[in-house]
């Protein structure tokens, strides 16, 4: 898969290390016009060993299960294989139950299903830590095939620091290689001054059915066209039809999803909803305390500031949109790290220029590199698969608070905290509401927020409309307090986790 992905992101026709070495010693280049032939005189490894390495912190990291989304999607996906088909509406709460619902990302869904069916944890924390590494292999080759070594070194820690938050066993980590390998190469035919393979437009597809990310990559193409429209060396009327065809078959390519115009439309209706403020990783970047994303700020305004480093109009513009979205919400982190590393490549090539390795090194590494890195990361997996993944559950940890609730319990309407649906999907209980807030909509939202305020009144209100028997909320939530003096409620079991109400028996 490495392979495939590499030659669809890099291309590297045309020229071998001969011409690279002998090119260099002419003379006379701009570092965009080193990328092609000089990138096969340098060594692989750097890349690899860099991939290798986040692979194996991410492996053996239980934060990679740290979000509960991982459950329901995981139901989502065993759903689809037991049904053989996708769901065209919500199959698993009791509120909104029927509501129209597609699962853009049915595929990562259906992955993280098989992963969990093969080895359990340790099968899901594979397949994220080999996407991430996967990932970061693409990255840290493009970047050091245009930059010299700590350059791009430099570039590839600060893109692994802002994406360290987001990478969780989640759809958009099981579409980051797709990411970087489409980004990459648009990023890349603009450095040689040609327009888009039309071999990519396969991974849109796969992208679109993965995450709803994929209109970045759609978003992307436009500026890039209007850069190479602007460029004076290139001919305007074939550079447009070339760039035009290509947006217009990549947006064909996208739409190829069970659900062609909700999937496209689903990212930005997502991002219109106002009650987003109120879940965590929708929220704004909090400089309260110290973090990635202000250690990346201070170092870029520092080298701003310097004058050394000058970006091309159109990649700075694109730069601040994607900080924008970054300050926005903290989700976007990955995408500054990601994609701002991609962008910024070529400009900063003026400045760190790549100085190619001798011809026969990296033949040799080419030669050794493959099979050395094949056995480390096989030892790995062989080790994560056999050693316990230390927690049975993704999120917060439920086994045991479930566990005391009786069976002829569970099977009636709860009122649940926003953070536990996920896993009640999972053990096979329809919530009040989970973290699929593109199903529930605004006004649910706004409702369920009354309720946790609290505020008494919405609260009794909301039991007896929904003839709720059962709650289970954070043992730290203030709806416990009110439950705790509710007439005709009582609790039955508590941990310093979760608390879990009933109503009592008459």
């Amino acid at each position: 898969m490495l392979d495939s992905l590499t030659t669809v992101a890099s291309r590297d026709n045309g020229a071998d290390a001969r011409t690279a070495h002998r090119d260099h010693q002419a003379g006379g280049r701009q570092p965009s016009e080193l990328s092609r032939g000089d990138a096969v005189s340098r060594p692989l490894i750097m890349p690899l060993v860099t991939g290798i390495a986040i692979f194996a912190l991410l492996l053996f990291a239980p934060r990679t299960l740290n979000d509960s989304d991982t459950l329901w999607q995981i139901a989502t996906g065993d759903w689809i294989l037991l049904h053989r088909s996708i769901p065209l509406a919500d199959p698993f709460s009791y509120t909104v139950m029927g509501r129209p619902w597609v699962p853009h990302e049915w595929l990562a869904e259906v992955l993280l299903a098989l992963a969990f069916k093969a080895a359990a944890w340790q099968g899901v924390m594979t397949l994220a830590a080999a996407c991430v590494g996967l990932s970061f292999v693409l990255l840290a080759r493009q970047l050091y095939r245009l930059l010299s070594a700590p350059a791009a070194t430099t570039g590839v820690f600060l893109a692994a620091i802002l994406a360290a938050p987001s990478l969780l066993a989640r759809p958009h980590v099981l579409a980051m290689p797709i990411m970087v390998a489409w980004c990459g190469s648009i990023v890349l035919s603009r450095t040689e001054k040609r327009p888009p393979n039309w071999m990519l437009l396969p991974l849109m597809t796969l992208w679109a059915n993965l995450h709803g990310s994929f209109i970045v990559g759609l978003a992307l193409l436009f500026p890039l066209a209007l850069e190479a429209l602007l460029d004076a060396t290139l001919d305007r009327r074939r550079t447009l039809r070339a760039w035009s065809g290509f947006i217009v078959a990549a947006i064909a390519a996208a739409l190829i999803t069970p659900a062609p115009l909700t999937g496209m439309m689903f990212p930005f209706q997502l991002a219109s909803m106002h009650q987003l403020a109120s879940i965590a990783e929708w929220q704004p970047a909090n400089f309260a305390r110290l973090q990635p994303l202000e250690i990346v700020l201070v170092g870029a305004l520092a080298l701003g500031l310097s004058g050394k480093v000058r970006l091309p109009p159109l990649r700075l513009v694109l730069l601040l949109f994607l900080l924008h979205g970054s300050l926005q919400h903290v989700r976007h982190g990955y995408l500054l790290g990601v994609l701002g590393a991609l962008l910024l490549a070529e400009p900063l090539a003026r400045h760190f220029p790549v100085v190619p390795s001798p011809v026969s090194r990296g033949r040799i590494v080419r030669a050794l590199a493959p099979m050395l890195c094949a056995i480390a990361v096989l030892s790995m997996v062989g080790l994560r698969l056999a050693w316990p993944a230390g927690r049975n559950v993704a999120g917060p940890d439920l086994v045991a608070a479930i566990a005391n609730v009786p069976d002829a319990l569970r099977g009636q309407p709860v009122l649940n905290d926003y953070n536990f649906g996920a896993y009640l999907i999972f053990s096979g209980i329809r919530p009040f509401i989970d973290s699929r807030a593109d199903l529930y909509g605004d006004d649910f939202l706004t409702h369920y927020t009354g309720i946790i305020h609290p505020d008494p009144v919405v609260l009794e209100r909301t039991l007896a409309e929904y003839h709720v028997a059962w709650t289970i909320f954070f043992a730290d939530n203030p709806v416990v307090g009110l439950l705790d003096r509710e007439p005709g409620w009582q609790r039955i079991y508590a941990d310093s986790t979760a608390v879990v109400h009933a109503r009592s028996a008459r």
